[in-house]
């Protein structure tokens, strides 16, 4: 009789199975901690391992260029390099880690407790602030927030992990009228 029971049971769960979807996403590589060493653009760095310099290009970021010159592509490069050289980043990956440039794709943490980026989370009210002071901060969102990047929409991205805060980043940036949609046309 118990076993006639289970049965009736499983056979109940199958059913109910095909009516829930099941999402669950697994990303291309787990979280990586390095020490960024130089920037080499507004939404690309690189850091040291094991005698290589490994480039990261920031996932759904699209900061201007500096080779060729575009507009407020300076400004990007010069604001990712104070926030990131010297300081040790944690890298989370999505669907794809690797670009077709062989570039390595990820979304950048950068954790800390610096007052002035502290301010900066608080004033384009991002998160990650913690009430200790200490921060866990999203460096493609904060690049996007602040008008130093537009959010990559390209056919090859297909990052998924942060898209929705990137898009809401980038409608306050837009409506705020700050950094490249003030300077640049």
């Amino acid at each position: 009789m118990l076993s006639l029971l289970l049965l009736s049971a499983c056979a109940d769960l199958s059913i109910l199975e095909d009516d829930i979807e099941m999402n669950v996403q697994t990303w291309c590589a787990p979280n990586e901690e390095v020490d960024v060493s130089r920037v080499y653009d507004g939404d690309t760095f690189m850091f040291w391992e094991d005698d290589a310099e490994i480039k990261i290009r920031m996932l759904g970021v699209a900061a201007p260029e500096v080779d060729p010159v575009e507009c407020y592509g300076a400004e990007a490069g010069d604001f990712l390099e104070d926030l990131l050289v010297g300081e040790e980043v944690r890298l989370e990956f999505d669907v794809e880690c690797v670009d077709i440039y062989n570039r390595t794709l990820a979304w950048v943490i950068l954790r800390g407790n610096d007052p002035e980026i502290a301010e900066l989370i608080t004033l384009y009210d991002l998160e990650g602030l913690y009430s200790d002071g200490s921060y866990e901060l999203l460096v493609n969102e904060l690049l996007v927030r602040m008008g130093y990047a537009t959010v990559f929409d390209g056919e090859v991205d297909q990052s998924i992990r942060y898209k929705t805060r990137m898009e809401d980043a980038e409608d306050a940036s837009k409506a705020q009228i700050i950094g490249l949609w003030q300077e640049c046309e």
